[in-house]
């Protein structure tokens, strides 16, 4: 069996003795069931656990001889049934439920005896299979038993999507809705507003209380604060309800931002044992609704929760944003202040080192506004002490952490002299 992506298959014909290699690609196929992502997975354990023996010398270069798929269905449907999916090589269905394993080796079987079929009745060349589109593929992803319904607000979409369930997954199709209203659907189910909140750093809770999560380059530090939140209680009864609530909250948010690799929680600390088992417990119970593989380790000495999460692809705030081009992604810039003082130490190196009797100062805006209202008199000072006279112009055009000392008599760059 081989295992290819998204590249066609196409037939060698239907009077080819070998049998295609097409035709063996179908177990790559993921499906859409209440499982999604399982099938491929599950094909290479299939190879590990019913491919030939190891001396027995391989009929096609590149592939691997199965079972007969009826004695291959058999068998693997036996071994969930006794709970053996966890087997030694197979990580990636540990935990997933029989049901959803047994109903992606049916739709396995299906796509199988589908594209076989087709294989042996096509002239070559002729494309047999290929990789589901984004739609299809978005929908296998996202349909699990807790989705009601998916709307969709193309009508050629909707009908491709249709055929699709009805071949693979017909009790699928019902939940499936065509969007006909004349409001555009984003505007419809304000979606555009859901997008820019997965963007912010604070996420609110119900309560009062939020979340705050800074993404590094090493790591995601995500920390709890009460905020607004007042409980009736004591403290402790305050800050347990308020980390419980961020214990539900916290998976949701990766889920939907995409977030992988070592995420670190700091939890509003607890003097009952009881109340951080309690939380460590809720956060694991959600981190299971997850379908990338998560884990929360034991609370730290320093009071952290340490989660680690399977990292698929870019989160989303590295998909729908770029690098800021005014701090360079540190988010943060020099204050006012500190600006003034770097400012006035490069015009008392230009009044000291040259004998400059005029020079301008050209910065941005906002900084030439603060330096007339609240460092004019040390400019002043300034003047007398050096002799020299200094003129503030301001540049929009200038980031706000630039600027330049200019001789007001021949234009001169006095910074680059006084290097």
């Amino acid at each position: 069996m081989s295992c290819p992506s998204s590249t066609p298959n196409y037939a060698r014909g239907a009077n080819s003795s070998r049998p295609s290699h097409a035709s063996q690609a179908a177990a790559s196929e993921p499906q859409a069931s209440d499982a999604p992502g399982v099938s491929s997975r599950l094909a290479g354990w299939l190879r590990r656990f019913w491919g030939r023996s190891a001396a027995e010398p391989c009929p096609y270069p590149g592939t691997e001889a199965l079972l007969p798929a009826e004695q291959a269905l058999e068998a693997l449907e036996g071994l969930v049934c006794e709970g053996l999916v966890r087997a030694p090589g197979a990580p990636a269905c540990a935990g997933v439920a029989p049901k959803h394993i047994v109903s992606d080796i049916n739709y396995l079987h299906k796509l199988w005896h589908e594209v076989k079929a087709r294989s042996e009745k096509a002239a070559a060349p002729h494309l047999i299979h290929e990789e589901v589109g984004l739609l299809i593929g978005m929908v296998r992803d996202v349909m699990t038993e807790d989705v009601g319904r998916i709307l969709i607000d193309s009508d050629r979409e909707y009908k491709k999507l249709q055929r699709y369930l009805r071949t693979f997954s017909p009790n699928l199709t019902s939940r499936v809705k065509l969007y006909r209203e004349k409001t555009p659907i984003f505007d419809k189910f304000n979606i555009e507003r859901e997008i820019e909140k997965t963007l912010e750093r604070k996420i609110w809770l119900k309560k009062g209380g939020y979340i705050v999560i800074d993404p590094t380059e090493a790591l995601v530090a995500i920390d709890i604060n009460t905020g607004r939140y007042v409980g009736k209680k004591d403290q402790e009864e305050t800050i347990f309800e308020t980390n419980m609530l961020a214990a539900r909250e916290i998976p949701r948010q990766l889920r939907l931002r995409d977030i992988g690799g070592i995420i670190v929680i700091d939890f509003i600390d607890m003097e009952k044992e009881a109340n951080r088992r309690k939380v460590l417990a809720e956060l694991r119970q959600n981190l299971r609704k997850d379908r990338s593989r998560a884990k929360a380790f034991a609370v730290s000495e320093l009071g952290l929760v340490e989660v680690s999460r399977k990292r698929v692809r870019p989160s989303l705030l590295h998909f729908f944003s770029d690098e800021c081009p005014y701090c360079k992604g540190s988010g943060r810039v020099l204050s006012f202040d500190s600006l003034a003082n770097k400012i006035e130490q490069w015009i008392r190196r230009v009044g000291s080192r040259t004998k400059e009797k005029r020079i301008q100062l050209r910065v941005n805006s906002s900084l030439a506004l603060y330096m007339e209202e609240e460092r004019r008199q040390i400019l002043d000072a300034m003047e007398r002490q050096y002799k020299l006279k200094i003129e503030i112009q301001d540049d929009p055009r200038l980031h706000r952490e630039d600027f330049k000392l200019v001789s007001l008599s021949s234009f001169r760059d006095l910074m680059q002299e006084v290097t």
